[in-house]
């Protein structure tokens, strides 16, 4: 049920790509991430999208009986834009489309996905460095495909570039379970965005 978990959530947002022609374990994984979701009584929420990771991580939600939501830009719907949702919301713009996303979930999971995918959990990794939020944000890492991300945060943290504790912050998950154990036991913690600023950095190399 909503809310049993330590940091109460109603409802995921999922960002995910659209394309169709991937791997099958990449969509096996979305599929199995929307139907998990919805076996925990949370609202799905993402782009909208009817190919790919999005339109699997949808059926997965809408096959086990949960909600799923959207939050669509207008160019996309009426040409993929998949059926079955609770709420559509239409925005013109890609950042008005992003805004809808985040402010609609209180946990925030990333599918494997392109440029797009990378823009939106970027936003939201920034967002929390800087503590505007504390949701959850976790990246399924299906075939490894986060892992230059992972070590792009770590190498950025030992370079004092990025703040120490965003490697902790950051959940990587193998499979769709261990994100959705990892959102019911999750616990914010601290991000000290002072640990990088620019009087410690000409500090350490006077």
């Amino acid at each position: 049920m909503p809310g049993d978990s330590v940091y109460p959530i109603e409802a995921v947002t999922v960002y995910a790509a659209s394309g169709a022609r991937v791997d099958k374990k990449f969509i096996d994984h979305a599929y199995d991430l929307g139907a998990a979701i919805a076996r925990e009584g949370w609202v799905q929420v993402n782009g909208g999208g009817e190919t790919g990771l999005m339109g699997a991580a949808t059926r997965g939600g809408l096959d086990a009986n949960g909600i799923v939501d959207c939050v669509n830009l207008r160019m996309f719907a009426t040409t993929n834009q998949s059926k079955g949702f609770r709420k559509v919301y239409i925005e013109d713009t890609i950042q008005d489309r992003k805004n809808g996303l985040y402010e609609r979930g209180d946990a925030i999971v990333a599918l494997p996905g392109g440029l797009g995918t990378l823009d939106e959990i970027a936003e939201q990794m920034c967002m929390r460095q800087l503590q505007f939020h504390t949701k959850p944000i976790v990246l399924i890492n299906t075939n490894g495909h986060y892992n230059p991300i992972r070590d792009f945060i770590r190498n950025g943290e030992e370079s004092l570039f990025i703040s120490g504790g965003m490697s902790q912050v950051i959940h990587f998950s193998d499979t769709p379970a261990d994100a959705i154990q990892y959102l019911k036991d999750y616990k914010p913690i601290t991000v000290n965005k002072e640990s990088v600023n620019s009087s410690e950095l000409n500090a350490l190399h006077q």
